[in-house]
């Protein structure tokens, strides 16, 4: 005697059945754990000289460190102009070096502003990433 597999289990039923298990495969535990916001991972904010840097760099956090002289920071005023130039590198994947250099010339920073990053020009601001 020949019997339909179909004429067995109902269909409906049965697709049903696959789509239940399909959805509740896909799950995932981290659903209910979402990754930390990147800013939380970033140094506290000092003004005590602490030596420490960090920042997004396309909503990823960008630390100093794995090399040496790894940060350096000046903010100077020379010739009548304000200068500032920070820079900071790191190794990624152990191997590339990676780094983020930021700077003014002959423009005066306060807290609060924004500024463009153009080019090393009188009057711009200018970031790099190498």
């Amino acid at each position: 005697m020949k019997t339909n597999f179909f004429k067995i289990i109902d269909l409906p039923k049965y697709l049903l059945l696959i789509f239940l298990a399909t959805t509740i495969s896909c799950c995932n535990k981290d659903d209910d754990n979402p990754p930390p916001d990147p800013v939380d991972q970033l140094p506290p904010t000092t003004q005590t000289g602490a030596r420490t840097f960090g920042c997004l760099l396309d909503g990823e956090v960008f630390l100093p460190g794995n090399t040496p002289n790894n940060l350096d920071c000046v903010y100077q005023y020379v010739n009548g102009g304000y200068y500032f130039a920070l820079q900071s590198n790191r190794r990624k994947n152990g191997i590339d070096l990676e780094g983020i250099a930021l700077g003014t010339n002959r423009l005066e920073i306060y807290e609060g502003g924004t500024f463009l990053l153009k080019e090393n020009m009188p009057g711009n601001a200018l970031g790099i990433y190498i």
